[in-house]
């Protein structure tokens, strides 16, 4: 998430007239964050607007998840969370600076915009994996410390219980891009694995995926999130459709801490309409019980050719 930044409390060169002042900016906006004017002045004045009316709904889509919210152990990777902890994030101190921050009086840096001395950063977003197409949006909110009202969530304890694994149990496969990988279960149904990853660690485990799988991922923790290269970065969710290849998931603590953070992660694997996820009878022995075998075929031989039905 983004770190806290700070600017200094004047602009260099705001003491001078103000067409040279939104010169400055204008040409700072160009050269650091790529944008133009006009498309930075039109997201400068929604923004304003937004924050006075307390929209939060209309705030919740200008902002880039996962948001970092400074000094807060609060996490921010959906609309939802969003929603949910609004007030500490836009507390009083933060809307006085969007509602009085002059445009010829922004900081500009090659990490954004700041809003009030750093309380908070607009800068350009990439929407696509190639990043060809850029939006501008709210990418961190520093609120003062006295302002922080809302607790923590309680960190999570791993569950007892035959329907939770301990992911130190699992056995480790080949390594991954973070190291060694524990081996996740073939799914069918829902898993769920839990235990605790030390502040400058990454806990790796590896789902094997088969075309026709559904796959979705829900972390619980305090501190952690979840990446899938190229599917997912810092999530605490994730819904995507499976190919025929492994998926190597990627726990790691998001805000700087000093202790270990626990988490429980749930699995869940289902199958496309018109697809069985076991093989029942009549199926061929062979074939294994994970992936999503088609309706009306009876099954695969070795070399994965759909048998005729009525073949044993």
């Amino acid at each position: 998430m983004q770190a806290r930044q700070t600017s200094p409390s004047k602009q260099t060169g705001s003491t001078s007239a103000p067409s040279t002042a939104r010169e400055t900016v204008n040409a700072r906006l160009v050269d650091n964050l790529g944008v133009t004017p006009a498309e930075f002045q039109r997201f400068f004045d929604r923004l304003k607007t937004e924050v006075a009316a307390g929209n939060r709904k209309a705030l919740a889509n200008m902002v880039h998840y996962p948001l970092g919210v400074g000094g807060s152990e609060i996490k921010v990777f959906t609309r939802a969370d969003f929603l949910t902890h609004y007030d500490s994030i836009f507390t009083p101190s933060v809307v006085a600076a969007v509602r009085d921050q002059a445009y010829e009086t922004l900081f500009v840096r090659d990490t954004g915009a700041a809003f009030g001395d750093g309380l908070l950063w607009v800068s350009g977003s990439c929407m696509d994996s190639g990043c060809a197409r850029r939006a501008l949006k709210v990418i961190a909110v520093n609120p003062p410390d006295d302002e922080r009202t809302v607790q923590p969530p309680t960190a999570v304890r791993p569950s007892a219980g035959k329907d939770v694994l301990l992911g130190n149990s699992l056995p480790e496969g080949a390594p991954g891009s973070s190291g060694p990988c524990r081996e996740l279960p073939p799914v069918t149904g829902s898993i769920t694995v839990a235990g605790s990853v030390p502040p400058d660690d990454v806990h790796c485990y590896r789902l094997v995926g088969h075309s026709g799988q559904t796959v979705h991922i829900e972390l619980k923790s305090l501190n952690t999130g979840f990446t899938i290269e190229p599917l997912a970065d810092n999530r605490s969710d994730r819904t995507f459709k499976a190919k025929n290849q492994p998926y190597d998931i990627l726990l790691g603590q998001t805000l700087r801490s000093v202790s270990d953070d626990y988490y429980e992660m749930r699995v869940t694997v289902r199958c496309a309409p018109g697809t069985l996820t076991a093989r029942g009878p009549g199926f061929c022995p062979r074939c294994p019980p994970s992936p999503c075998w088609p309706t009306g075929w009876r099954g695969w031989d070795a070399a994965s050719r759909p048998l005729a039905p009525g073949r044993p």
